[in-house]
């Protein structure tokens, strides 16, 4: 071993011993400080590496080092190619994941376009990413706009809790009137609620905003009727005049009422103005009807007449309850021509 030595000294310039330091110090920090994007990748190479630093460091010519300095060049432009595939392959991986959340946070968001734009942004800067240190930066990038994603779904959450909460009031108000009626005094006759159900009704329907119309329906010649031929035809014509409107002019959410004598009367929440619901009423209450009736075991034809106004539901309600009974007394002197 000392003679192998001493001929190392014997046989070999400085110049060419600084050579082969400078060789072997340039391989082992290009091992040290090659660019770690894949531990396992990394692990070859610095191995690969080690193999020529101890090769460098042993006795060679100038055309060895050559080939050893070649073969450094050699194994770090290989691990730069694999290094920047997997670069690559994170930066298809996020960007996939950028892809993947920003369809989500449309979906989730109904169309929400806050967040989306700033994961639009990431993922076109993605797109021209070309260092490790970019995809980091995009990384802490992402992180912010998932604060904005949760402050959105946050705020959306909110909205929907509150216009839930108004839509609950809304139900309550509306269903309000409709169990006043399932617990009202039903008509013997007709089956539908009574007077006080009526002007409850109406009570009720000034709480509420929009428009809303009282018509007043008469049954024409009652008295007549019923003195000819019973009261049971009178019964009968109610009957008629009460199944003729539900089906011709009440609405889902519209309510008739028995008020008193040969007189129904409904409650109609529309939004035409009084002109178009008269318009709409008269092509339907004016036109004349006929049933039979039987009476005494005999079948009589009896022309149903109907006398009809509509008004507007302002208040007070007092002044409505006045102006129905007014029209009732109209048309009572009818029933004797």
């Amino acid at each position: 071993m000392p003679l192998i030595t001493l001929k190392r000294y014997l046989t070999n310039s400085e110049d060419e011993i600084g050579l082969r330091r400078i060789v072997a110090m340039l391989v082992h920090g290009m091992a040290d400080h090659a660019v770690c994007a894949d531990p396992q990748e990394h692990e070859v190479f610095r191995q690969d590496m080690q193999g020529i630093h101890e090769a460098a460091q042993q006795d060679c010519s100038h055309d060895q080092l050559l080939v050893i300095a070649g073969a450094a060049i050699h194994a770090l432009d290989s691990y730069s190619l694999r290094t920047t595939r997997a670069i690559r392959r994170q930066d298809a991986l996020l960007q996939n994941m950028i892809d993947m959340l920003a369809q989500t946070v449309i979906a989730i968001s109904g169309g929400s376009e806050r967040a989306a734009e700033s994961l639009t942004a990431i993922r076109s800067d993605l797109e021209q990413a070309a260092s490790l240190e970019t995809v980091q930066s995009l990384k802490s990038r992402l992180g912010e706009c998932l604060v904005k994603v949760r402050d959105e779904a946050t705020r959306q959450r909110q909205e929907r809790e509150a216009a839930i909460s108004e839509l609950r009031g809304h139900l309550q108000r509306v269903q309000s009137p409709v169990l006043q009626l399932k617990n009202a005094h039903l008509d013997a006759i007709t089956n539908l609620p009574d007077q006080a159900a009526a002007v409850a009704a109406f009570e009720e329907g000034l709480k509420t905003p929009g428009r809303k119309y009282i018509l007043t329906l008469v049954v024409g010649r009652m008295q007549p009727i019923n003195a000819r031929f019973g009261q049971a035809a009178g019964d009968e014509m109610l009957r008629l005049l009460k199944k003729h409107v539900q089906t011709q002019v009440m609405q889902d959410g519209e309510h008739l009422f028995r008020w008193t004598g040969p007189t129904l009367v409904a409650l109609l929440p529309r939004q035409e103005t009084i002109d178009q619901i008269r318009s709409k009423l008269k092509r339907v209450l004016d036109v004349p009807l006929q049933n039979e009736v039987d009476i005494g075991g005999r079948t009589v034809l009896l022309p149903l007449s109907i006398a009809w106004s509509v008004i507007a539901l302002i208040p007070p309600i007092t002044n409505t309850s006045l102006f129905i009974s007014k029209f009732i007394a109209s048309q009572t002197p009818l029933d004797y021509c």
